[in-house]
């Protein structure tokens, strides 16, 4: 079993599993119900087995919303996002507020799998957290991508603001789309985390058109294959860049 650190849940929970909502689609249904008129703003769905879950997953949040998806403790789910009604892989993605919002919406993702597409971030948010997560893309399992397409990457973000936090994970390439007109660079922070770009010409973070991203880049203790292209970079402490 997978052990971590898992933080008491600061917001109704959603079980999904055996005994819970047979998908996270239906949990965050659930959610959007008992939400109508902003009643309930944050939720936490927490799967509660080692199950492979292929769900249609996009996600819009409002501003102020706070949504967390997790594994229970000891659990190791695995999420392959599909299309809907035809079960094709397909996206994860999960869309923010409007950029002028007052109050953009968090999302965290804790102790998960996610394979085959990437995690696709739209809009605005307060904050992005990623906690002992395995983002898998599609060349992990095949090689014959071609190069410019998005199911290479592991993690693609075309909001902003966005800052993202990666702790405890492995991911694997992340591209950023961001508009850089008007927008401090997107704060990327990693730290106890490996970042792969799975190729020796391939770099780990970078930008549209293999331009450097528009990222204020830190890490500590930080292992990352592959290099990265970004804007800037604030700390970086106890880490090796290949």
């Amino acid at each position: 079993s997978y052990q971590r650190p898992v933080p008491p849940a600061a917001a109704p929970v959603y079980p999904v599993g055996p005994h819970g909502y047979a998908s996270i689609r239906l949990a965050l249904q659930a959610w959007q119900t008992a939400n109508e008129q902003g009643r309930a703003p944050s939720a936490v769905i927490e799967i509660t087995d080692d199950g492979v879950y292929r769900d249609h997953l996009d996600i819009r949040l409002a501003a102020g919303e706070q949504l967390e998806i997790r594994a229970a403790q000891s659990c190791r789910p695995v999420i392959i996002p599909v299309e809907a009604g035809c079960g094709r892989p397909d996206g994860f993605r999960v869309r923010g507020a409007d950029p002028v919002a007052a109050h953009p919406p968090s999302f965290t993702l804790d102790g998960v799998w996610v394979a085959r597409r990437p995690l696709a971030l739209y809009g605005s948010f307060a904050s992005v957290r990623l906690r002992h997560c395995t983002l898998v893309p599609a060349e992990g399992e095949a090689s014959s991508e071609p190069h410019g397409d998005d199911r290479r990457f592991s993690l693609v973000v075309h909001g902003m603001p966005c800052p993202i936090a990666i702790s405890s994970s492995v991911i694997g390439r992340i591209r950023v789309d961001s508009p850089e007109t008007g927008f401090e660079p997107l704060p990327l922070n990693v730290s106890d985390s490996v970042l792969d770009a799975s190729g020796l010409r391939d770099r780990a973070v970078l930008g549209t058109d293999n331009r450097p991203a528009w990222v204020r880049l830190s890490l500590s203790r930080v292992t990352v294959l592959g290099g990265a292209e970004v804007h800037s970079v604030g700390l970086a402490e106890d880490s090796i860049l290949t």
